[in-house]
């Protein structure tokens, strides 16, 4: 008897231990609070919310909605792999007739909320598969950051720079309050000649590519705020390790998806260009992206020496490896899920479950 659930994520286990005193901090845009409290708030208002990690049930005020609900509400599912919404199972008291709409504007705003925290981690390796898994001690900085998504529901976030030849009205509902969110103005009406001719699931459209590369700019510029910021309340400098998310399996619907990882590169390389210094962040790593060539590479490096940080290339390099500088705490982002919790499915099957399994972070998961 329940409007909204709220499963345990897979990832999940009974008999770890949580600190109920660990740090975490939720960084969200007001203007991505906004439109939950306005485009979702009175689609939940008063309905009763089931939380499976206590077997409680609590009813929901919109007049009181916190980054904590947008992060409990959205990332509500056991584990997925897919993209695809299951809206009834999760929201079966949410009005049937605007229910795919509410839940596709949650899933999207969730990937501009980040949840940070310093967390224990004991091991690193694990994924991919043959790859062994090494013990290590110490603590780093999480980044709990959902990567832009195209796999199998229309309204992805990817779908925030897809322009299909045949569109429909929810859809581009959908786009123009979570661009609006995300970017605080209107999306541009229509792509430009020069934008690529792309299938994602069988549709066929353009991808905005100057959009998309100020989506990687405001992804990035996020992310190094929290590694700044988690730096300074932990009082040492940061080796910010940011990981190549969404390019995987979040990108693996879309045809042809090889021009994502250079314009990721654009995105980062424009955020460090518009960035006043960082005071805490000292080291910046970008494993596996070798992907621009050694030019755009060049201007990073470049753009790292104005802000006083050492950019120490593209390595291939596990998420978690440890850093020889004892003098700086590693501050890495998790590829995550805006559907499913931080470690989504568990064990190593994945960045995101492996570095779940190899941290003490459950008390990263909002609501449990």
């Amino acid at each position: 008897l329940y409007d909204i659930l709220v499963s345990k994520v897979r990832a999940w286990s009974d008999v770890a231990h949580i600190d109920g005193n660990a740090n975490v901090t939720i960084f969200t845009p007001e203007s991505v609070m906004k439109a939950f409290r306005e485009h979702v708030g009175p689609h939940i208002h008063n309905k009763k919310v089931y939380n499976a990690y206590h077997g409680t049930t609590t009813t929901i005020d919109k007049n009181n909605l916190t980054p904590s609900h947008l992060q409990m509400l959205a990332r509500n599912e056991e584990f997925n792999v897919t993209g695809a919404i299951n809206a009834e199972k999760f929201y079966p008291g949410i009005d049937p007739s605007a229910r795919l709409l509410i839940v596709r504007i949650l899933r999207a705003l969730v990937k501009c909320s980040v949840v940070s925290s310093v967390v224990d981690c004991h091991h690193f390796g694990g994924y991919p598969r043959d790859t062994d898994i090494r013990p290590r001690n110490g603590q780093i900085i999480l980044i709990d950051q959902s990567g832009f998504q195209w796999q199998n529901d229309e309204c992805n976030t990817g779908g925030l720079f897809f322009y299909p030849f045949q569109s429909n009205e929810r859809f581009e509902e959908w786009r123009k309050i979570c661009y609006k969110a995300f970017f605080g103005g209107a999306a541009p009406s229509r792509p430009a000649s020069y934008d690529t001719s792309v299938y994602w699931s069988g549709k066929q459209g353009y991808l905005c590519e100057e959009q998309l590369k100020k989506g990687f700019m405001l992804e990035f510029t996020q992310a190094l705020h929290c590694a700044n910021e988690m730096a300074a309340s932990h009082g040492k400098p940061a080796y910010f390790r940011f990981l190549k998310a969404g390019l995987g399996f979040f990108s693996s619907n879309l045809r042809p998806h090889n021009m994502l990882p250079l314009l990721r590169l654009q995105g980062i390389l424009m955020a460090l260009e518009a960035m006043p210094q960082s005071s805490y962040v000292k080291y910046l790593e970008l494993p596996l992206s070798n992907d621009g060539g050694p030019e755009l590479l060049k201007r990073i490096y470049n753009a790292c020496q104005t802000l006083n940080i050492t950019f120490m290339g593209s390595p291939i390099v596990d998420a978690l490896a440890p850093v020889e500088n004892e003098n700086v705490i590693l501050a890495v982002t998790n590829c995550a899920d805006p559907h499913a919790a931080i470690g989504n499915e568990g064990g190593y099957s994945s960045v995101d479950a492996a570095i779940a399994s190899n941290t003490q972070s459950q008390h990263m998961v909002i609501g449990a």
